[in-house]
């Protein structure tokens, strides 16, 4: 398996890319794993152009810790897939966990 990853940070091509309006950019990624079930594979890639990027956004954290009684420090976590594409603003995000 081969992993990439790439800051984007002043010096970065790609972030140049991204922030030309009149740059014909668009990014690609391809997911592949394996079914739990039947342990086939499963294959998926994403293309986005341009317009579809959205900026200065991360996504919402899926896992919830919830305590299983009131009583007791012992935690269950579940994964909400209701927050499967949803995104905050990196401003909101920090305004919430200033008052955390």
């Amino acid at each position: 398996m081969v992993k990439f990853t790439h800051r984007l940070d002043e010096m970065s091509e790609l972030k140049k890319a991204m922030m030309d309006p009149n740059e014909d950019f668009g990014l690609m990624d391809t997911i592949t794993g394996a079914d739990a079930c039947t342990l086939n594979p499963v294959l998926d890639v994403g293309r986005y152009r341009h317009e579809d990027i959205i900026r200065n956004y991360h996504f919402i954290d899926m896992i919830e810790r919830i305590r299983i009684e009131a009583d007791s420090n012992d935690h269950e976590l579940y994964v909400d897939f209701n927050k499967l594409n949803q995104v905050i603003s990196l401003d909101k995000a920090e305004e919430e966990l200033a008052t955390d």
